[in-house]
């Protein structure tokens, strides 16, 4: 397999797609190839090289792992996950009581769906990154661009 299907420049030249995308994600290695290729070929209608840039291949890894763990479970083979694990802000021993932190707050209170996966949840920082970033110019509003990290 070549071209913009196969290939990714992440962890090598010439490695595949797929071959990235274990090495980024052993914890997936129960997914099958057939799994992970019809994410990866989703998500290439869904991420613009161009408008990427060096996060592209990041981005499409991270993108595919969410979709395939959103759909398939934490190992890629299995039920669905609906949410990420929440984190405790406060906690009480008489009488119990715990709070939990909320996934719609913070930098994810936009996320939506990406929101619960922890690769969703760097899909969605990375697309941060790459948004047009606006500015105010006498009276108008212009694009200033992408932000380069």
């Amino acid at each position: 397999m070549s071209g913009r299907l196969g290939r990714c420049q992440l962890y090598g030249e010439g490695m595949t797609f797929l071959e990235q995308f274990r090495i980024a994600f052993p914890e997936l290695s129960n997914a099958t190839d057939e799994r992970v290729e019809f994410f990866h070929k989703l998500a290439l209608n869904a991420i613009a090289p161009s408008r990427w840039g060096a996060l592209y291949d990041e981005g499409l890894l991270n993108l595919v792992a969410h979709n395939l763990v959103t759909r398939y479970g934490k190992d890629g083979n299995g039920s669905p996950v609906t949410a990420v694990t929440q984190g405790k802000t406060s906690k009480t021993v008489g009488k119990l009581s715990v709070g939990l932190e909320s996934k719609s707050r913070g930098i994810y209170a936009n996320a939506g769906d990406f929101a619960n996966t922890v690769y969703g949840r760097r899909y969605w920082e990375l697309l941060q990154l790459i948004k047009p970033t606006l500015w105010v110019v006498g009276g108008g509003v212009g694009c200033a661009g992408t932000v380069q990290h």
